[in-house]
């Protein structure tokens, strides 16, 4: 585990770096021995390398840009969407699986395995996906939730906002009129998670993420330690 989290050779792994994967073991599965990835600990497994390879460091560069670009409006985000495909559907998958995934929906029949939202998933809501002669949305939630996405990213390229308003206080977008808030920029010195905009149910919400940032706290602390990050 050491040489995937912290990227180094077996031959430089350290009593330091052994006590750092302990302790994340029991932050994640609960112990630190026993654990069980590929089964009842397969949740919490896939949760600590997300935090430690994808989390932490987009929590660390919206911190950096809002520390150093203080003139360029920052928008930081999380993909919360659970739709009826998944790119962890097709990683590693074998070809049956994948068959299965991709047959199902040319018959209507949306097959996933139900992993969690997977990095890379918004982009299934931005774009078409050429490379498949199916569409990935299965539902109408999917279809809401792309146009919402579509209507943000177009905005952001046109007005440098993803949620800009008419002079009547509408918000520019025909998927986006049902929207309660702007999606406000992230902000120096927000420790709570709040400026993170999370993207679900076909709209933008904020919600306190204390397990969140807590966690992003341990990680800096662990890749400072061990001459990750300075």
């Amino acid at each position: 585990m050491a040489q995937n989290v912290f990227g180094i050779l077996r031959e430089s792994y350290t009593d330091v770096h052994k006590a750092k994967i302990h302790q994340v073991t029991k932050e994640y599965a609960g112990r630190t021995s026993g654990v069980d990835i590929d089964g009842e600990d397969f949740g919490a497994i896939t949760d600590l390398y997300t935090d430690c390879g994808i989390a932490f460091a987009s929590e660390f560069t919206k911190r950096m840009l809002t520390d150093r670009a203080r003139n360029e409006e920052v928008y930081y985000y999380r993909f919360d969407h659970q739709g009826s495909t998944s790119v962890s559907d097709f990683y590693g998958a074998p070809t049956l699986q994948l068959l299965k995934v991709l047959g199902g929906k040319v018959f209507g029949q949306h097959f996933s395995e139900g992993l969690g939202v997977s990095h890379a998933d918004d982009l299934l809501y931005i774009f078409k996906q050429n490379m498949v002669p199916v569409s990935m949305l299965g539902s109408q939630a999917d279809e809401d939730m792309s146009r919402v996405m579509v209507d943000l990213w177009a905005n952001f390229a046109t007005y440098r906002k993803p949620t800009p308003k008419y002079d009547d206080g509408a918000f520019v977008g025909e998927a986006l009129a049902r929207l309660e808030k702007p999606w406000r920029p992230a902000k120096l010195g927000v420790s709570d998670g709040t400026d993170m905009a999370l993207l679900k149910n076909g709209g933008v919400a904020f919600e306190k993420q204390g397990t969140f940032q807590r966690r992003h706290e341990m990680w800096t602390e662990i890749f400072m330690e061990t001459g990750h990050v300075r």
